[in-house]
């Protein structure tokens, strides 16, 4: 059941152009949604535009996503969140699929969208990389995963905590399913079908894709080290 009030996180640079119709479709799929946009440093327009659509703002004050994401969480648990969710500013999450994830935090602790056994696999470097990163994830803690970089997902209260505790060590995708499981997080992935990028470069390109993914796996295999996370 979706939460009266659940909270809404979008990290965004430079998205003016998009995030207007994302948060356009959020309000109306979820109208009593506080709505928060992490302002990573942008150089245009996004936090005036996201201000004037009714969103709160908050300023990055560190750089890159993972501390876009951090900052975000810290936000959602200072408000005692029941339900919270985090996805693009860029259109490429489908806010449509809100309600879904969100449903699927009864009897789970946190829900991502994968696009696994759907259309939108993404391009062959991005399913090149969620192979191997899935094997590597498996190897480390025996879970299975569909989708190792989704970044659209839902949090219940144990997964807030949880993640809002456990700063991501320089990324917030495969390492944190791996921090899931040593937790023994109730996982649920709901398929998704999601649209290419509408426009800018994504993480998972070119050389910035070769280097975050070495990044994703030097932060598994620091999350496998770590002692298991105690319980709040």
């Amino acid at each position: 059941m979706v939460s009266p009030s659940p909270v809404v996180l979008l990290p965004a640079r430079d998205e003016a152009r998009r995030i207007v119709a994302v948060i356009d479709e959020l309000q109306a799929i979820l109208p009593r949604a506080q709505l928060i946009v992490i302002d990573g440093h942008s150089r245009d327009q996004t936090a005036a535009v996201a201000a004037a659509k009714g969103a709160t703002v908050l300023a990055q004050a560190g750089r890159g996503y993972p501390d876009a994401v951090m900052t975000g969480l810290a936000a959602a648990l200072s408000r005692g969140a029941a339900q919270t969710l985090l996805l693009d500013a860029d259109g490429q999450h489908p806010p449509s699929a809100a309600p879904a994830l969100l449903d699927a935090l009864d009897g789970h602790d946190w829900a991502v969208a994968s696009r696994a056994g759907t259309r939108s696999p993404g391009p062959l470097p991005r399913r090149a990389g969620n192979f191997g990163l899935g094997l590597l994830v498996w190897g480390l803690c025996g879970r299975r995963f569909g989708d190792l970089t989704s970044g659209m997902q839902a949090f219940g209260p144990r997964g807030l905590r949880l993640f809002a505790a456990r700063r991501p060590d320089g990324c917030a995708d495969a390492n944190l399913r791996v921090l899931a499981a040593k937790a023994g997080l109730r996982v649920a992935e709901v398929p998704v079908t999601m649209a290419a990028r509408a426009g800018g470069a994504s993480m998972h390109d070119g050389l910035a894709g070769l280097r975050n993914l070495g990044r994703t796996v030097g932060a598994c295999l620091g999350a496998a080290r770590a002692p298991a996370p105690p319980w709040a």
